[in-house]
């Protein structure tokens, strides 16, 4: 699809819901399971660059579980994307509840840049332990 003489992908994110909840004691060993989902799809339009174009509503949520449960962290929102078919990959929406593959990691990487910082953010300010794995500089081992 192309929104005048661009092919776009993501266009936009919004956020609806940012939410994060420390309950208990997390300097412990914990599990984080972080999980970005498409929640839902639906058909909308845009008008960009004079023109009115097909574009979808994406629904998501990205979340994080702790184990044992110390805390939660909640994040939803709407991507605005276009794709190479609209059309098609609302018909695969509509039937089976998925994207066309190359669609569906295309956003779920796009959330794991964009919610993923924001979890980062809020995981911080809530004092809770990241929610994504965070590269760490070690003391390089003496050789003999």
């Amino acid at each position: 699809m192309t929104i005048g003489d661009i092919t776009m992908g993501v266009i936009s994110i919004n956020y609806n819901k940012l939410n994060v909840e420390k309950t208990g004691n997390t300097n412990q060993k914990l599990a984080i399971n972080t999980v970005p989902k498409i929640e839902d799809v639906k058909e909308g339009k845009i008008n960009a660059f004079g023109t009115k174009s097909d574009i979808l509503n994406i629904k998501f949520s990205f979340r994080s579980a702790f184990e044992p449960t110390v805390a939660n962290l909640d994040i939803e929102g709407t991507i605005i994307y276009t794709g190479e078919d609209n059309k098609k990959s609302m018909d695969e929406w509509t039937k089976n509840k998925k994207l066309p593959e190359n669609e569906h990691i295309e956003i779920i990487n796009h959330l794991f840049k964009t919610a993923g910082l924001k979890a980062l953010m809020l995981s911080e300010m809530a004092g809770i332990p990241p929610v994504i794995a965070l590269p760490k500089v070690t003391k390089a081992a003496k050789k003999k």
